[in-house]
């Protein structure tokens, strides 16, 4: 009678480094993408007429202004200005202007690129620039810079924030003069209309998706 040997053929198990690798390369091609904004929401309209009327006067919407857009591959941006020659408080003669700067930091497939931003935001730094600190924090960081006007020089308040891929600046600016000396709005008040823009313009982004 014949006799049968067992097989010497052993199954292949698969080694601890191959079953990490495996793991890590399915975990990654299932990934979702981060959070954040794929549609630049048009810096024009994210804050609301009359809080431009309320710091401009009419005047700055007279003729609304239109957004300087750029999209590229890697970011979509909009930037929009409110000015005014005649605007409340700064004597006159006086100019004033308000910008909103909008930022979208996306990767080449349309996806949020946070790291992008937080790079856009870093660099965007100034050595008069302040970090906000809770509970004044705008979105997921912010920073202000303020510049006191003298003869000479405009009064100046800038707020810089980052929410998700999103990389913000608002800009209030502004000089004026009575008779032969400087005339600017107070301080305070300049700093939390400037506040104000930047909060609109947070609510406008609303969460990110």
């Amino acid at each position: 009678m014949r006799s049968f040997r067992s097989s010497s053929i052993k199954p292949t198990i698969a080694s601890p480094l191959a079953l990490t690798l495996g793991t890590a390369l399915l975990v990654a091609s299932c990934s979702q993408p981060a959070k954040g904004y794929r549609e630049d929401p048009g810096a024009c309209s994210v804050v609301s007429d009359p809080s431009v009327v309320t710091q401009l006067g009419e005047e700055a919407l007279q003729f609304p202004p239109t957004a300087d857009v750029s999209h590229t591959d890697s970011q979509q941006s909009s930037k929009c200005e409110w000015e005014s020659n005649h605007p409340p408080g700064w004597g006159s003669p006086a100019n004033a202007t308000i910008s909103v700067l909008v930022r979208l930091k996306v990767n080449e497939d349309g996806d949020p690129d946070i790291a992008a931003a937080q790079g856009s935001y870093q660099a965007n730094n100034s050595q008069a620039a302040q970090p906000d600190t809770p509970p004044t924090v705008i979105g997921d960081s912010s920073k202000r810079s303020i510049r006191p006007g003298s003869k000479g020089n405009s009064q100046v308040v800038t707020i810089d924030f980052l929410r998700a891929n999103a990389h913000v600046t608002v800009e209030y600016r502004g000089w004026g003069s009575q008779g032969f000396n400087a005339q600017f709005i107070p301080l305070e008040a300049q700093q939390e209309a400037t506040l104000d823009f930047a909060q609109q313009t947070l609510a406008r982004l609303g969460e990110p998706k």
